[in-house]
């Protein structure tokens, strides 16, 4: 964390950081203490740095420029409240009951809950080993279909039809939407 004692301004704008504006300007800059103040502990920001410099590399930065990557976290989501609605009011034990089975569903798919079964001393039957396993099959079928090379091309013509059709209507009508318009 920047002090007075260990500035940490390198990696800032002048335009917006009053550290490197004053350096800019030739003046010695002024107390950190005056300043917008450091809400952060030291230890909470040691611990935020890596996670940063992870979630900021140039790795992950050149995957994520070409749009393709896919939110997981909002995929697990949905398959946590889709066990467990936000519209009704249930206990947290409940919840947590939804996010685990969610979370290993989503881990190892529908067979997961064969063995939380077995763990409850609930015996599954034929049907219900053969119905999991089904669901299995054709999550990982439509997976593949997803990803198919074919469905790509076909995903990436309609997206690049619709952004031409778009800027072929702004360029007719004008923006008709944007940031301080009425």
């Amino acid at each position: 964390m920047s002090t007075d004692d260990s500035p940490l301004h390198t990696r800032c704008n002048p335009s917006w950081c009053w550290y490197r504006k004053a350096e800019d300007n030739g003046e010695t800059p002024g107390s950190h203490k005056q300043h917008a103040g450091n809400f952060l502990k030291r230890e909470v920001g040691e611990k935020l740095i890596p996670v940063y410099h992870r979630m900021s590399s140039d790795s992950l930065l050149q995957r994520m420029q070409h749009g393709g990557t896919q939110n997981a976290n909002e995929c697990l989501n949905s398959v946590i409240w889709a066990r467990c609605p936000k519209t009704v009011f249930v206990r947290k034990s409940r919840v947590e009951a939804a996010a685990s089975m969610a979370i290993s569903t989503f881990n190892e798919g529908a067979s997961a809950m064969l063995a939380v079964m077995e763990k409850l001393w609930l015996q599954s039957t034929a049907v219900t080993v053969s119905a999991m396993r089904q669901t299995d099959l054709l999550r990982i079928s439509k997976a593949e279909a997803v990803t198919s090379a074919s469905l790509k091309y076909r995903r990436k013509s309609l997206s690049t039809a619709k952004k031409v059709k778009r800027h072929q209507q702004e360029m007719q009508e004008g923006p008709t939407y944007g940031a301080g318009m009425d």
